[in-house]
């Protein structure tokens, strides 16, 4: 499933985060993040180090602008966060 897809669905089921401070503060519920190619360095490092094993880092070829406009909203976004999808018990 392409990233564009995989954003869409997961707005729909209300499971993403936008946005680089949210995505770091709830970086431990997160299936996979999405990092845009402008995104600055230090940004970046921290999304790594805050990453468990099973937690994909998808690094989106396209801008801060572009990712923003996947996600349906007017602005720049760094990084999109997807997180896991709820266990029914």
């Amino acid at each position: 499933m392409d990233i564009k897809k995989q954003i869409k669905k997961a707005t729909k089921d209300d499971r993403t985060v936008i946005g680089s401070k949210e995505t770091l503060k709830n970086i431990e519920e997160m299936e996979k993040v999405i990092v845009a190619s402008g995104v600055p360095e230090e940004v970046l490092k921290n999304v790594e180090e805050g990453l468990d094993s099973e937690t994909e880092l998808v690094r989106f070829e396209g801008s801060n602008k572009k990712l923003g406009s996947m996600c349906g909203k007017p602005f720049n976004v760094a990084t999109v966060g997807i997180k896991k999808k709820q266990r029914i018990v």
